[in-house]
């Protein structure tokens, strides 16, 4: 009845090479499995979170297909983590996409409103056995300058920081998506008010030593020819 969005996960993509961890120098580490706690709350199988009110209990075909996109999710949070707090190794980057997708009870409130504005066909939500669930969907896509900062990181000890804000502004973001989705509110301790915290400085340092270091070799250029 649902279509299976959780790829297999490749066991080389959460395996860890015995290279040295690199670590960060301006930023505390986080634990994204906290951050994401209450999310993990009203989706995950085995404790997911149910109104009363509209339905008494969840489809076993719901709490299956949860539970493989468990799977998925998990995979990508260890990978993030390993980013976001500077300890990325190189097999790490071997998989690059994580479909997610969850199914959740939708709120007899929700229900209403769809029926009053009669777009309850065209929202995103399934019906089965008479209860209506909504679906939450983020293809995860690790982008091109994620992955260059990435392994540049690996190459340079001095630009972890740098690859670790990247890590923590992509992962911020598909975050906030899945708590908008999943109708769950952001709540910030940070003072840039997000769920993660990232030190913009460091891009802002690491920007203006590129410009210098660009300048720097033209200059060199030009004096090699001449």
């Amino acid at each position: 009845m649902l279509r299976n969005c959780a790829r297999i996960i490749p066991a080389s993509a959460a395996s860890r090479c015995f290279a040295t961890s690199s670590k960060l120098t301006n930023m505390k580490s986080i634990n994204l499995k906290l951050i994401m706690s209450t999310f993990l709350l009203r989706v995950h199988p085995d404790v997911m979170q149910v109104d009363r009110n509209s339905m008494k209990e969840v489809d076993q075909s719901i709490k299956d297909h949860n539970e493989n996109a468990m799977k998925t999710l998990n995979a990508y949070l260890d990978i993030a983590s390993a980013g976001c707090n500077g300890e990325l190794k190189a097999d790490d980057l071997s998989t690059r996409e994580f479909p997610l997708e969850f199914f959740i009870p939708t709120t007899k409130k929700v229900q209403r409103s769809l029926r009053k504005i009669k777009t309850a066909g065209d929202a995103e939500v399934i019906h089965i056995k008479g209860n209506m669930y909504t679906r939450i969907s983020h293809f995860v896509k690790l982008s091109d300058k994620l992955v260059e900062a990435s392994h540049h990181a690996l190459m340079h000890r001095r630009t972890v920081n740098v690859a670790a804000v990247h890590w923590r502004k992509d992962t911020n973001a598909v975050l906030r998506d899945l708590f908008r989705q999943a109708d769950l509110p952001v709540l910030s301790v940070h003072p840039n008010g997000e769920l993660i915290p990232w030190d913009e400085e460091t891009i802002r340092e690491a920007d203006a030593a590129a410009v210098f270091e660009y300048v720097y070799s033209k200059q060199f250029s030009k004096k090699n020819i001449s």
